[in-house]
């Protein structure tokens, strides 16, 4: 990630405790937050479906952040089970089960990632891992400050939003959406971050700096209730970026991510 940062001129930055942003954007983020929280649970209700709970961790100060592209100030909040998963589980994971990468089944990432995080020792089922340890509010805040001002619209990365069966095999399990679908259109080092193999990146930081950049380009209408972004790479190659955009909160989600010609988009 680091290559990365030097390549495009970025440094992040910490927050002091007596730094007035820190305390804005804390407030900032947590009524964006309740207020995704509160159009998702109206739509549960409206199709008849268990509401999840109410659950806000805002962290301290090392959880937030920001850094400068191109004239914009980008603030941030990642929780710690973000952090955590980002910074060590998921690349640990793929080190000490490098087979579970790759094989075009879900199923076999989250399996890898319950043993190498030592949930064995609860007796947990796959499903009850998923819900309590991956699914849910695991996920990291994107905003732009301009003029003094936190824009409305918000980018937030899950991990995934559904782990489902494959509807055209139902031995195979996908990811719907999120960071860890989006993960199966990279490789490092030739090892496939998820179900596939695909674009060649240092980390898997640099997925989700990429992803970030990408939501500060202009967006076009995609699909139903997406938009797409196009951010151009380095070695001439483009991200192409389709986000979930839920209109009531204004908060933006990730449908995809995946690298293609700019002959190649639209």
């Amino acid at each position: 990630m680091e290559t990365e940062i030097k390549k495009k001129g970025i440094v992040f930055k910490s927050y002091s405790e007596d730094d007035e942003e820190y305390h804005d954007i804390r407030k900032f983020f947590e009524l964006k937050a309740s207020d995704l929280f509160e159009h998702e649970t109206k739509k549960q209700r409206e199709k008849g479906e268990e509401e999840k709970e109410s659950y806000w961790a805002s962290g301290n100060r090392i959880n937030y952040g920001y850094f400068d592209y191109n004239g914009r100030h980008i603030c941030f909040l990642a929780n710690n089970s973000f952090i955590g998963m980002m910074k060590s589980q998921y690349m640990q994971t793929l080190s000490r089960f490098p087979d579970s990468f790759g094989t075009h089944n879900a199923a076999d990432i989250v399996d890898a990632l319950y043993k190498n995080n030592g949930f064995e020792r609860t007796g947990w089922s796959r499903e009850k891992y998923v819900e309590i340890a991956l699914k849910g509010d695991i996920c990291c805040y994107v905003v732009q400050r301009k003029n003094g001002k936190f824009d409305d619209r918000v980018l937030r990365i899950d991990l995934f939003r559904l782990f489902q069966k494959d509807k055209d095999n139902p031995d195979v399990y996908v990811f719907t959406s999120g960071l860890f679908h989006a993960l199966k259109h990279f490789q490092v080092e030739g090892k496939s971050l998820s179900t596939e193999k695909g674009y060649e990146v240092g980390s898997i930081d640099e997925v989700v700096l990429m992803c970030v950049l990408a939501f500060f380009q202009p967006e076009k209408p995609n699909r139903k209730d997406n938009v797409v972004m196009h951010l151009p790479l380095p070695d001439g190659k483009c991200l192409e970026a389709v986000f979930y955009h839920e209109k009531e909160s204004n908060v933006y989600t990730i449908t995809s991510l995946h690298v293609t010609d700019p002959d190649d988009v639209k």
